[in-house]
């Protein structure tokens, strides 16, 4: 019997000493690298972010084991305040504040980089330009096309002032009439001109491509020009 007391008292005490090492092992501080998004917030009005120097900040977190066992980058966000900016450069500090809000209890930010980061803003520009079909293809042998119909003509575009009024036109995405008898419509979408532009009010447009058959004079002369060449 004394043995079977001795057998349960080492057992009794390993179990004691693997939870303990659990307990302890989960609770003890660690420390584990994020990269994390930066997202811009209170961008004045009229104004539009066109550059930063960086879009993530490296963060290294100080938790209990068991508390960023789960934490992933997804999890957290850096959002860079940019109310007080103007035109230009503007450095703004990387203020770890709103990452923290996402940690776990107890998880705090121990270091960040970079110590900030250098945000571009340009005044806004909005204008009106020409649309213009984005054609492809030939009609089938004997055929032309006659005219082509956009409704609307034209698009209102926003944003960087410097992209905006370089802008002569926006283009649909590509209609292909290749080998086509007759006329051919169809809703086409808007391509974006810019990095920093994007399209107000419409985003695709009414495309009708009149393709019709050769004048019989053209037609005998388009032969007899193939036939001597």
């Amino acid at each position: 019997m004394k043995g079977l007391r001795h057998i349960r008292y080492w057992i009794f005490s390993l179990l004691s000493a693997v939870l303990l090492w659990s307990v302890a092992n989960s609770t003890s501080p660690v420390e584990r690298p994020f990269d994390v998004p930066v997202q811009t917030a209170g961008v004045p009005a009229g104004f539009v972010v066109t550059g930063q120097d960086y879009d993530r900040v490296n963060i290294r977190v100080r938790g209990s084991r068991a508390g960023l066992a789960s934490l992933t980058a997804t999890d957290l966000v850096y959002v860079a305040d940019l109310s007080a900016s103007g035109a230009g450069s503007n450095p703004h500090e990387v203020d770890v504040t709103t990452i923290e809000r996402g940690l776990p209890r107890g998880a705090d930010v121990v270091s960040r980089a970079p110590l900030s980061i250098d945000f571009v803003l340009e005044e806004k520009q909005t204008r009106s330009v020409a649309i213009r079909a984005d054609v492809q293809g030939r009609p089938a042998s004997g055929y032309r096309i006659e005219g082509i119909t956009l409704s609307p003509e034209r698009a209102t575009v926003s944003g960087a002032r410097t992209e905006v009024l370089g802008l002569q036109e926006v283009l649909t995405e590509k209609m292909d009439i290749d080998g086509a008898q007759g006329p051919i419509q169809r809703r086409l979408k808007l391509v974006e001109g810019g990095r920093h532009v994007w399209l107000d009010g419409i985003e695709e447009i009414e495309v009708r491509v009149d393709v019709v058959p050769l004048p019989p004079e053209e037609l005998a002369d388009r032969e007899n020009g193939e036939t001597q060449g």
